[in-house]
């Protein structure tokens, strides 16, 4: 496999201004079909080989035209000057490393294309300037587990990017058996639906698709009128589950449908956050798609509580957040 090292430093690098990637809402049979640049986030810790065997085994069934792979190096006082000399060295003995751990894997499905990157700087922002610069459409990064500034440079990183991104715990196996979608109505999750119907027919088998509602109940003991407690969260949970069937068949055809389950969770002194979770264990899920927002009015917020939330909870299951 051909590499080619680019060497990214701030001495005399000018970054012109890119536009940024958008994701039309509309072609929803692109999203999954094809992804033509990948930039993909390397630490050069424990989280990577997960990351990458998953990154290869979804690139064996879903085009991925190109990759980039990035590391970061923080930035030093003593990369100045005379000390130029060694930081070119040890990009190159970093990007060796990060070759040698592709060895064996293929990740996009024109390895001569892809592109090994070592800069020095903010990782948050030397991440975000090449995304941009190169009109990805797709970030990917590794999660450790139980690193908590690993975990906060992720979810900035997921925040500040316009393209969808890929998150991937360490834990993670390369399969995709079980897709569960977070859903509350909004048009995002109708994009979330779509983009795993996608992903479904990219990989060519048996997988199954969850639609997942969690909901609070309002409270019983105002609305009984001479029912009880149990028959009348019944009732409310019946006609629930009758909107979200009405709903889905306004926006998806009887074939989407078919591939589709409907499933509720009550939510019960936890967050949504932690529901979702809490299903996706208990249900052998292996992989999350959900909508960057939801519901949510704040426009200031780029991406959504929710989504952060399962963000920082998950610890093996790949979380593919859509914008």
């Amino acid at each position: 496999m051909t590499q080619v090292i680019t060497l990214l430093l701030r001495y005399g690098y000018i970054c012109t201004e890119s536009d940024r990637f958008q994701m039309l809402a509309k072609n929803f049979a692109e999203m999954m079909s094809k992804i033509n640049h990948a930039v993909v986030g390397m630490d050069l810790g424990k989280s990577d080989k997960p990351m990458l065997k998953f990154l290869s085994f979804l690139g064996s069934k879903l085009p991925i035209e190109k990759a980039t792979f990035v590391h970061v190096v923080p930035s030093f006082e003593l990369f100045s000057g005379e000390k130029l000399e060694d930081f070119i060295l040890l990009s190159k003995d970093i990007a060796a490393k990060m070759g040698e751990m592709l060895k064996g894997l293929s990740v996009s499905h024109s390895a001569q294309k892809d592109e090994f990157i070592v800069t020095e700087g903010n990782p948050l922002d030397e991440l975000i300037t090449i995304i941009e610069k190169n009109k990805a459409d797709l970030v990917v990064v590794g999660k450790s587990t139980g690193t908590e500034n690993h975990g906060i440079l992720l979810k900035n990183l997921v925040r500040k990017t316009n393209c969808n991104a890929l998150v991937i715990p360490d834990k993670t196996k390369p399969e995709v058996n079980h897709i569960l979608v977070p859903f509350d109505f909004s048009q995002n999750s109708i994009k979330s639906l779509k983009t795993a119907l996608e992903l479904k027919a990219a990989l060519g088998q048996e997988v199954k698709i969850t639609a997942l509602n969690v909901y609070e109940l309002p409270s019983i003991q105002t609305y009984r009128i001479g029912k009880t407690e149990e028959q009348l969260k019944q009732f409310l949970m019946e006609d629930r589950k009758e909107a979200f069937k009405n709903f889905l068949q306004t926006y998806f055809t009887e074939d989407e449908r078919s591939d589709l389950q409907i499933e509720l969770a009550e939510l019960r002194h936890s967050s949504i956050a932690d529901a979702i979770m809490k299903f996706a264990h208990k249900h052998k899920v292996d992989f999350i798609v959900q909508g960057a927002k939801g519901h949510s009015k704040v426009g200031l917020l780029l991406l959504g509580s929710v989504t952060e939330g399962v963000l920082s909870r998950t610890d093996k299951v790949p979380v593919f957040v859509v914008r």
